[in-house]
């Protein structure tokens, strides 16, 4: 399949200022208290493990990730690994066949922010 989005999907995302991280981290919730959702209801972030990363990035097609939102009741990132033609890659053999998958490559339940959150983190905590 040609890559008809004429970019690389390896070079995607731009590193940002801390400052423009807490902007858009602060907004978003921001955005959820003018909803009205309950603050133990709102998920502020997820954390996976380097090493569960890794196993995807050692999979010969992969050049990004993609993380898509999902839900089963809160809010939960579903990440998985794209080659550079920009498919998911969904296990360890990418042939198509549900019995030729091999293990799964598409990594969800990290631990989320509440109740897991870092102490004192410069991200999260406002200085008011």
């Amino acid at each position: 399949m040609e890559n008809k989005n004429k970019f690389s999907f390896s070079q995607v995302g731009q590193f940002i200022s801390l400052q423009e991280a807490q902007t858009y981290i602060h907004c978003y919730q921001d955005d959820q208290q003018k909803k009205g959702e309950p603050q133990e209801d709102t998920v502020w972030s997820e954390l996976f493990g380097k090493e569960m990363l890794l196993q995807i990035l050692q999979h010969a097609d992969a050049v990004s990730f993609c993380f898509g939102k999902g839900t089963d009741g809160k809010m939960k990132l579903v990440v998985m690994g794209i080659d550079p033609e920009g498919r998911a890659i969904i296990g360890t053999s990418n042939a198509g066949l549900k019995d030729q998958l091999g293990q799964s490559l598409i990594l969800a339940n990290g631990r989320t922010c509440p109740p897991y959150c870092l102490p004192e983190d410069v991200v999260y905590v406002r200085g008011e």
